[in-house]
């Protein structure tokens, strides 16, 4: 080679350094070469060096210094007629410039040389620029230019036959087009990528475009994704390469989650987990942990999934303290709805001051209304309704109107424990005033129209809850929030029983307990049971009853529900009365009536001391019964939340005077339970008061007012033993019947004093006909009004189970034996024609509503 031959042997010697990696050397001797062109002065090989010089200094990082090399090279080449040249340097140039963060030239000079390289058919040139240009698009976030560079760039690189080149700008179209949330379109550059890597014998990048693959997968090409995944698995696992066979089961569990494929996707997050506390640990297995956690909630697996979440939390609590709140705060949620209240307050108040740092008003108010359910929870009324206005303060005035409402209803459910019902009233339609319009509040929505049926529940306006209520579940279900429809079932139940639908209720509460056990949501499954205790207790079913209130009460104590524990305490006292432990019974109420006061929960403190005159009552002590029951009628009567209450006070009221021998008092305390039983709908409270007003009559004249005490009695008899026919239990049926014929008896007593055959005669065929037993003896005045006295609406005991009566004398010895049928008895016509009793059947129906009767048959 002479002397001044191109390239010389020296600019020869510099590209063999480079593509032996030596850069620094390269750069030394290309630099050398130079001097030695400037020397010369000749103008293009001084412009040929400083682009491999700048090419160099681009590789080495020296960015400014490269650009000053290529422009100085391009101006060296105006007037130099070079184009491959030109735009070499042209297209250097422009990745220096995107290095340097000068993207919009880098661009322009970058299309310039892609169009020049392929206008002369460069196809490896326009493969490397091409890529360049799809980097420099990418930095401007402009992605869909980016990924047509990229897709050119493979396809020049594909022609060249530069397999690894083409597969990585395949593989960045594919990145681009994620970007873009073109999953399909990325799909395709994957698969493509992945061919291009297998092509080039690279496994190891080959089994990533896999894994990218699935990561842009979802339900439409879910069979693909999984086989994609699993070989990039298979390929990982036998490789060691754990991390990246950690992120392949953990897609592959986010898209056997997204198609509910629960125990596939637990497999999957768990393998997944193995391999992150092999290599990275820290978030990328909080992360699993709290996936799992998802999962074992979604199948009603409650402890795996707190121990999931806890661990989750755990592992962010140091690194990303934000996030360990968020899941403190799921804890709280779950562990409130489980009622373990003080281990949910625990989280909640863990959550908080991470809130308070992030310095988000409206985060740290979010996690005030969780506390603030809590202390309601609690029974603890007056720290729950001050958190909560503060919550609902911070809400209005940031506008957070969703949030606003629930917090609205929340301080709602706190009212109506407090049985202020128009305050609670106002805040649910202000609720629902908040969120009309906006777009996922159904659920919300649905809640605060249950609150408001309860509020109809606790004014006593039974029927219409139960209407409403209806309607809200099957809402409810349609919504797919079973949980929330089978709480709507419970109180569906409680009317019921309310109303003396003792079948209905039990059905409805039985349910609703086992349904709300099964979801793990053992709070609300405790509530059920105190319903179901108080209803067996009123239906006589004590051992039942005692079972009930068991399973409540353990759980109640496991919440730590003060105010629950005090309610259960109440009905537990009831128990304690129908057994005949009045000591017992009056220990237990005045416990309830300590707890409530310290509470400040005076109506239900109140709603104590009416029972504690009714054990009073039981006692014999009438005149301490009455002042007892006086005094919290006093308080009671000012609020028409508490009209049952009131309505059941009365008649105990009236019991007392009456045995006290104040007759006119006594009648007027009976006459107002009659009306408000009769405007609650309450017919077998009315029944009952119509029977104590015909005993106390005949009693108090003799003989002279006997036909208007059986007018008045028998209906108000007929009516109550009807109600056994609901029962399917044999058991209930006959607990209830015993009850009725204690009752009865007196009528028996009365016909024949009246000495009107006729009637005895009717009386004697319907009681065997219903298969009633009658005693031969009247019952003691006293024991009868002691018996009907009962207690209070959440404790009503109702029907006492009696012995056996003794059965003898004329009309028992007809009707000894007889046995309870399991529908009403069909009308009897008697041998004369009249139907036996019927004219009383008329009054009972006219007076508390038509009973179902079969068809009638003769006497024989």
């Amino acid at each position: 080679m002479t002397e001044n031959a191109w390239p010389s042997a020296a600019f020869l010697v510099g590209l063999d350094l480079l593509d032996q990696g030596r850069t620094n050397e390269s750069l030394g001797v290309m630099c050398q070469v130079l001097a030695d062109c400037e020397s010369a002065g000749n103008a293009y090989r001084i412009a040929h060096s400083l682009r491999w010089i700048g090419a160099l200094q681009l590789e080495l990082g020296e960015l400014k210094s490269a650009v000053d090399s290529l422009r100085y090279a391009l101006r060296l080449l105006v007037d130099v007629d070079d184009v491959e040249l030109t735009a070499d340097c042209t297209g250097i140039l422009g990745m220096a410039l995107t290095e340097l963060g000068d993207v919009q030239e880098a661009v322009k000079l970058l299309e310039a040389t892609c169009a020049v390289c392929g206008n002369c058919g460069d196809i490896e040139s326009e493969g490397l620029y091409s890529n360049a240009l799809g980097e420099a698009y990418e930095k401007l976030d402009t992605f869909g230019p980016a990924r047509r560079a990229y897709v050119r760039a493979a396809e020049c690189f594909r022609l060249a036959e530069h397999w690894a080149e083409a597969a990585d700008s395949s593989e960045s179209a594919g990145s681009c087009s994620i970007e873009m949330d073109d999953s399909p379109g990325a799909r395709s550059a994957f698969r493509i990528a992945r061919d291009l890597y297998e092509h080039d014998g690279d496994e190891l990048d080959a089994a990533r475009c896999q894994f990218l693959f699935g990561l842009c997968s979802g339900l439409d090409n879910i069979v693909e994704a999984e086989s994609e995944l699993l070989s990039a698995i298979d390929y990982f696992g036998s490789t060691s390469h754990k991390e990246m066979e950690g992120d392949c089961w953990e897609q592959l569990g986010e898209l056997y989650m997204a198609a509910e494929r629960v125990d596939d996707s637990l497999t999957a997050f768990e393998n997944a987990l193995s391999r992150r506390e092999e290599t990275t640990g820290g978030i990328q297995s909080a992360y699993c942990h709290r996936q799992l956690a998802r999962l074992h909630a979604h199948r009603q697996a409650v402890e795996p999934a707190i121990s999931s979440f806890t661990a989750a939390r755990n592992l962010y609590v140091d690194v990303e303290p934000a996030e360990a709140a968020d899941i403190d705060i799921i804890l709280g949620e779950i562990l409130e709805d489980l009622g373990r209240l003080e281990e949910s307050l625990v989280a909640y108040t863990r959550a908080r001051p991470v809130r308070v740092a992030l310095d988000n008003e409206v985060a740290v108010a979010l996690c005030d209304m969780n506390i603030g359910t809590v202390r309601m929870h609690m029974g603890d009324h007056t720290s729950a309704e001050r958190i909560l206005v503060g919550a609902s303060a911070v809400f209005s005035a940031a506008g957070e109107h969703v949030d606003h409402a629930r917090s609205l209803r929340y301080r709602a459910a706190v009212k109506r424990e407090l049985a202020e019902l128009a305050e609670a009233e106002a805040l649910l339609h202000e609720a629902l005033r908040l969120v009309q319009g906006f777009d996922d509040v159904a659920e919300l929505e649905n809640d605060c129209k249950q609150d408001l049926a309860l509020l109809l529940y606790l004014s006593t306006d039974f029927s219409g809850a139960i209407d409403e209520l209806a309607v809200i579940r099957a809402e409810y279900v349609s919504l797919g929030v079973s949980a929330k429809a089978d709480l709507c079932l419970q109180n569906i139940g409680a009317a019921y029983s309310s109303l003396g639908r003792y079948a209905d209720a039990e059905r409805a509460l039985v349910e609703s307990r086992n349904a709300l056990e099964n979801s793990g949501i053992y709070s609300a499954a405790a509530v059920s049971d105190a319903h179901l205790s108080q209803l067996y207790l009123e239906t006589g079913r004590l051992e039942d009853s005692e079972n009930a209130f068991a399973r409540a009460r353990r759980t109640f104590e496991s919440m730590g529900a003060t105010d629950r524990i005090a309610m259960l305490d109440q009905n537990l006292a009831g128990l304690h009365m129908s057994r005949g432990d009045l000591d017992a019974a009056e220990e237990a109420f005045r416990r309830a009536a300590a707890v409530f006061a310290a509470l400040d929960q005076r109506p239900r403190s109140a709603l104590c001391r009416c029972n504690l005159g009714a054990v009073a009552l039981l006692k014999s002590q009438f005149g301490r019964a009455a002042h007892i029951i006086g005094e919290a009628l006093h308080e009671l009567r000012s609020d028409p939340a508490h009209r049952r209450t009131v309505a059941w006070a009365e008649r105990n009221r009236a019991c007392a005077e009456l045995l006290l021998g104040n007759k006119n008092r006594g009648l007027v305390h009976l006459g107002a339970a009659r009306t408000l039983a009769l405007e609650l709908g309450t017919m077998l409270d009315v029944a009952k008061c119509d029977y104590i007003a015909a005993l106390w009559d005949v009693s108090d004249t003799g003989d002279d007012r006997l036909r208007e005490g059986i007018d008045l009695a028998l209906p108000a008899l007929q009516y109550l033993d009807a109600q056994r026919f609901q029962f399917s239990s044999a058991g209930t049926r006959e607990a209830w019947s015993k009850t009725v014929a204690l009752w009865t008896s007196n009528l028996f007593d009365w016909a024949h004093r009246l000495d009107d055959e006729a009637l005895m005669a009717e009386l004697i065929e319907s009681a065997i006909n219903s298969g009633t037993h009658v005693s031969d003896s009247p019952a003691d005045l006293t024991a009868v009004s002691m018996d009907l006295a009962s207690s209070g609406h959440d404790i009503d005991f109702g029907a006492k189970q009696l012995p056996t009566l003794d059965i003898g004398g004329r009309a028992g010895s007809l009707i000894a034996g007889a046995v309870l049928p399991m529908q009403p008895p069909p009308m009897l016509v008697m041998p004369d024609g009249r139907i036996a009793l019927g004219a009383y059947f008329r009054a009972a129906d006219s007076r508390y509503g038509k009973q179902a009767r079969p068809s009638a048959v003769s006497v024989v």
